[in-house]
């Protein structure tokens, strides 16, 4: 039939597109990733290093003030018993 077969020359006309259209796409976002992914890996161990300086000064931050209000509560505590 006339229109199935224009419906199929269709179908395989825009499936050949759009795989070549993701053939090229995704090249060009690997490579510009892949370029990125390497011009950030002086701020990536940069932002690590803060985490963990951040981290470690947090974990004592919480750790002094968990035993302060441990040390107040035990006292509050025991007045009021």
């Amino acid at each position: 039939m006339k229109v199935q077969d224009d419906q199929d020359d269709v179908f395989n006309k825009m499936d050949t597109g759009l795989k070549e259209f993701w053939e090229v796409t995704g090249d060009l976002l690997q490579e510009h990733s892949s370029k990125a992914w390497e011009n950030t890996s002086g701020i990536r161990e940069k932002v690590k290093g803060a985490w963990d300086t951040t981290g470690d000064a947090t974990k004592g931050a919480l750790d002094k003030t968990g035993g302060f209000f441990k040390e107040k509560w035990d006292k509050t505590d025991g007045f009021f018993r």
